[in-house]
């Protein structure tokens, strides 16, 4: 049985795109029966520039925006894609690709939480792949997110249990690669929708609904970004006082405890979602009933640490001077810390095709060409304007994953 070619038309909402740096494949496909979902970690549709920045150069299959029920084809499936790494060529070519347009780490779109109208749109393209390729479909994988980073991470596959595998699977579980896309994906729910695999419109979340707190509304306050006073502190002290570990954590990644000020702001939120990942609970950075309840087992409530004394490790003068723009010639802490950053949260950036060189980011407080390239790489990845200048836009997207300078 050969393999199909171009399928963008049997898709609702199908496009063809090729990338002009990368009109075709190098890769001749054998009939494949794995299918691997991506995210983009970002809003906008990428153009996978690559360590060459040449749009393509890093480009899946298919691309899917789950929002405008599109998708770009940008490769014949007699070929394979570009986006699989560090076992790469193989990996291309007997899994076919499929990034979607969203974020596995919290900010919207969220690909973890799609609604029955988004999740079946994604259900109708996937099905049309694997019914032209053959694929089943099927999922014996677990999706994963703490610990989930690494080639060597829990959930990856080795390169025999891969080579054996048929059937739908992640980014995180391809051998050679470190990516953990696209985190906790209700694969489930995405199975069951492939069993019609027919877009359907309603705005009804695909999860369960969680059954109503029995103290909702009435023992718990909400709390949230931009929240203050002593629920707030309590919340800070006993995250500080139980769960210091989180310092260290992906989500959290500045390596400092967290500061007990009164003010619920990016870290706490940071802190809160770690904890809500670890609980299996919806991970929104709100502490109301549910989280309220999880975190009472482990000593904390909107009270019990009401009292603890401020412990803040920078000063708010110290805030209010690090405001300024960060851009090529730039230099002291401020850019350390955002090097640090960068290189502890997104090393898979070293093998990208804007950076380029194939090595971490130096950590020498000082914004060069090379500080400049992984910036520029990071704006190109979450939709923003691409001009290596760390702005107020590019900060606080680069807040979100807890790189804080």
């Amino acid at each position: 049985m050969s393999n199909p070619g171009w399928i963008f038309d049997k898709i609702k909402g199908g496009k063809k795109q090729v990338f002009s740096g990368y009109p075709r494949s190098l890769v001749q496909r054998r009939r494949t029966r794995k299918l691997a979902l991506h995210n983009t970690e970002g809003r906008n549709w990428p153009s996978y520039p690559g360590t060459l920045n040449r749009p393509g150069a890093t480009a899946p299959e298919f691309t899917v925006n789950l929002q405008l029920e599109e998708t770009r084809q940008h490769f014949s499936l007699s070929e394979g894609g570009r986006c699989l790494r560090a076992g790469g060529v193989a990996a291309n070519n007997v899994c076919v690709s499929v990034e979607v347009i969203g974020y596995c780490s919290g900010p919207t779109p969220d690909v973890t939480d799609l609604t029955r109208s988004e999740n079946a749109y994604l259900a109708h393209v996937l099905g049309v792949i694997c019914d032209e390729m053959g694929i089943p479909k099927v999922s014996t994988v677990e999706f994963k997110r703490t610990g989930a980073y690494g080639i060597n991470a829990p959930q990856r596959l080795s390169a025999r249990e891969f080579a054996r595998y048929e059937g739908i699977l992640g980014h995180q579980h391809v051998p050679g690669n470190s990516h953990w896309d696209p985190g906790t994906f209700d694969i489930d729910a995405l199975l069951e929708a492939m069993g019609s695999a027919k877009p359907v419109s309603d705005s009804e979340h695909v999860t369960k609904p969680s059954p109503p707190s029995k103290t909702a509304g009435s023992k718990y306050k909400r709390i949230k970004n931009g929240s203050k006073g002593s629920g707030t502190r309590s919340l800070q002290a006993g995250l500080r006082e139980v769960f210091p570990a989180y310092k260290d954590s992906v989500s959290v990644q500045n390596g400092q405890l967290i500061d007990v000020d009164d003010l619920f702001g990016d870290q706490t939120e940071a802190w809160v979602k770690e904890f809500q990942g670890r609980s299996g609970i919806a991970i929104d950075g709100i502490v109301y009933s549910d989280t309220w309840e999880a975190l009472e087992k482990h000593g904390i409530t909107p009270t019990s640490h009401a009292k603890a004394k401020n412990k803040i490790k920078s000063s708010p003068k110290a805030h209010r001077a690090a405001k300024g723009k960060l851009r090529k010639g730039s230099k002291g802490k401020r850019v350390e810390d955002l090097q640090q950053g960068l290189r502890d949260t997104f090393p898979a950036y070293a093998g990208s095709v804007s950076v380029g060189n194939g090595k971490l980011l130096g950590v020498d407080k000082i914004f060069g060409v090379h500080t400049e390239a992984w910036v520029k790489e990071f704006q190109e990845r979450t939709g923003l304007e691409t001009d290596g200048v760390v702005g107020p836009k590019t900060t606080a997207e680069l807040n979100k994953h807890g790189i804080k300078f």
